[in-house]
């Protein structure tokens, strides 16, 4: 349950465990500084390392990246999806508001729990068979009943929804193999009014994601920027 302060380095430990027959290793890695993608690079590169495997030098680095990413915002593309989320800034909603226990602003250690549901393959694939009957994916599908339960719990049907996103831009030959945080954030705006069918919902789910992700270069902390140079609440 170890957990680092954000503003001291590293942001990261590992110890190792000698038993009588074998050694245990254990990393901890603040998901601050990288991505589910990157532990994997990480994780491969011990590997290499233990068997002492040779490792080539790699010819970009992360920081190469971010300065890509400065220069990207100067392209059509990127300003194109500024003005997307510039045009919806007025009338995006903010995240559910729920009926809460404790103030967040009053937590002084908070501590997160992750739940998980497992589905067998027979399941899955009728949930996949079924998402294709509905005219959705399985994403899709899966965000409207999240949605439905977020509404349920939530006093307005009319939220957004933070989506973590993969966003690796494939501007080396090596971009694959460094280790960074590539993620970014995305509002799916949901509305969830009682008049509408659970199909109607489905269908607008997967129109909204669809038109979002083909502006994800604009990515949440720029948008909640964006929206307080509005003076709106955030």
């Amino acid at each position: 349950n170890t957990i680092l302060d954000p503003s001291k380095l590293p942001l990261f430990n590992m110890k190792a465990y000698i038993l009588s027959d074998k050694t245990i290793l254990h990393i901890y890695i603040d998901m601050l500084i990288c991505e589910a993608s990157s532990i994997g690079v990480l994780l491969n590169k011990l590997r290499k390392f233990y068997y002492d495997e040779a490792v080539k030098p790699l010819g970009v680095i992360f920081r190469d990246y971010m300065l890509y990413k400065e220069r990207f915002k100067e392209s059509y593309r990127y300003k194109k999806s500024l003005e997307y989320w510039r045009d919806r800034l007025e009338n995006l909603p903010s995240a559910p508001q729920f009926f809460l226990k404790v103030d967040p602003a009053e937590i002084k250690k908070p501590k997160f729990t992750r739940r998980h549901f497992s589905m067998d393959k027979r399941r899955w694939r009728a949930f996949q068979q079924n998402s294709i009957e509905l005219g959705s994916t399985p994403t899709a599908l899966l965000l409207a009943c999240y949605a439905k339960v977020l509404a349920l719990w939530s006093n307005s049907k009319h939220f957004c929804i933070n989506l973590t996103l993969f966003d690796r831009l494939p501007v080396h030959k090596d971009i694959n193999k460094i280790v960074g945080d590539f993620t970014t954030l995305n509002p799916l705006e949901v509305n969830l009014p009682s008049s509408k069918s659970f199909k109607e919902i489905i269908d607008e789910v997967k129109r909204q994601l669809f038109m979002d992700l083909e502006h994800k270069d604009i990515g949440g902390i720029q948008i909640l920027r964006e929206m307080r140079s509005l003076n709106r609440d955030v």
